[in-house]
């Protein structure tokens, strides 16, 4: 789906790929306790407790439950690749590597399986016998093993396994954790979807029967209210963030990428190169999905805010310095804010949750044109009245103080 918002992606600029987590508890309620962690010894994970998952003490537990991906249909597995070795941090199981394949489905449609962690031995087999490389032993760098190949697999034929979170407690042997903090472990899947005919990563659920979307929706659905869900509970104070995206597929493909309005492209946009530009800065602009169930208008400054706007920057510089009306810098990392106001030229967005004493408001100015998108940002300012619209000339550099020049080219 085209996800903006932690903790559906990690993009801020939405994807068309399906994200899932297998979580290995349904609450972390169902967590055991770890002695000597300062709880109150009865060995259930109450709230503020440090728990964790019993794995056994060969992980036996953890193996166990690994799912299975398999092929929707009969297919042709045209690629695979090793994106990265083994992770020695433990993060992931048994310091798992991560493998990715691609299978083409039928003229239209090709499916790609990420965050693997190994090949099922029958698809091992074949890639084996057609290239003589063992993937359970294979010791190369990074990249492609197999391109253009035409390894046929039946449906429901076994192809790979998903990286699982589970790091081992080191105080406590047998006992896991999803990422080594105090959270649930987790089967981490990913898979995409590429319609050549709409040439583009699409949303998976759209091209299912309707029952099956339908269920799967309830499922995110209960997921969502659930207070003590491991996805959402941890989040739930800023569920008018994630909760806007509460439909599976709120478009079905990110095209078109084009400049005809601001949402193009999953409302997504990243600084254009110019000549002495520094890449780094990201812009979204995304609906909110008022049919969701997770839609609450209470949530928001009105019922009218039909848009959230967010700003990101790459890992080389990951926080703003914003200067605030009584001059103190706040740090956000992504911050994000409502869509107040939005007309053919400008925008007034109220930023929630950015590290001030509450919201503070922005107007900005913009230019869209065939050449893509100029932002001149404004000042801040504690209420609406205070807000000054910045001039902005269709002439003004892309380096000008405040001013920012986006398009839809991904980076890479």
């Amino acid at each position: 789906y085209g996800a903006h918002y932690f903790p559906f992606s990690g993009d801020p600029i939405g994807d068309a790929k399906a994200n899932m987590v297998g979580w290995f508890v349904n609450n972390k309620s169902d967590l055991i306790e770890l002695t000597g962690t300062g709880g109150n010894g009865n060995g259930i994970c109450d709230p503020g407790e440090s728990c964790g998952f019993w794995g056994g003490m060969d992980g036996g537990e953890i193996s166990n439950r690994t799912p299975t991906y398999i092929s929707p249909l009969d297919a042709i597995v045209t690629r695979v690749t090793l994106n990265a070795g083994p992770d020695l941090s433990g993060f992931y199981f048994r310091n798992a590597s991560h493998w990715e394949i691609e299978l083409q489905l039928n003229s239209r449609f090709t499916l790609r399986i990420g965050h693997t962690s190994g090949i099922a031995p029958g698809l091992r087999d074949k890639i084996l016998a057609a290239i003589g490389i063992n993937t359970d032993t294979y010791a190369g760098s990074p990249g492609h093993i197999m391109l253009n190949g035409s390894i046929p697999v039946s449906a429901g034929e076994a192809l790979s396994f998903p990286q699982l979170v589970a790091k081992e407690v080191a105080s406590h042997p047998g006992y896991y954790r999803g990422g080594g903090i105090d959270f649930p472990p987790w089967a981490q899947m990913e898979f995409v979807i590429t319609d050549h005919q709409e040439n583009a990563d699409v949303c998976v659920y759209d091209i299912m029967d309707t029952t099956t979307k339908s269920a799967i929706q309830s499922v995110m659905d209960n997921d969502m209210a659930n207070p003590g869900s491991p996805r959402f509970a941890p989040y739930m104070s800023t569920k008018w963030v994630w909760g806007v995206e509460g439909v599976l597929c709120p478009s079905y493909s990110a095209n078109p990428v084009d400049f005809s309005s601001l949402h193009t492209r999953f409302g997504g946009w990243t600084e254009r190169p110019e000549p002495g530009t520094t890449i780094d800065e990201r812009f979204a602009i995304v609906a909110i999905n008022k049919s969701s169930s997770s839609y609450d208008s209470a949530n928001y400054d009105s019922a009218d805010v039909n848009h959230l706007a967010s700003r990101s920057l790459d890992n080389a510089s990951p926080f703003y310095s914003w200067t605030m009306p009584d001059s103190t810098v706040v740090n956000p990392i992504i911050p994000v804010g409502e869509v107040l106001e939005e007309t053919t030229t400008g925008l007034l967005i109220k930023w929630r949750d950015i590290g001030w004493t509450g919201p503070v408001y922005q107007r900005a100015s913009f230019i869209l044109d065939s050449n893509g998108l100029k932002v001149k940002w404004g000042d801040f300012s504690a209420d609406i009245p205070g807000t000054i619209t910045p001039d902005l000339s269709p002439t003004e550099d892309c380096n000008a103080p405040g001013v920012i020049c986006y398009d839809h080219t991904p980076r890479l």
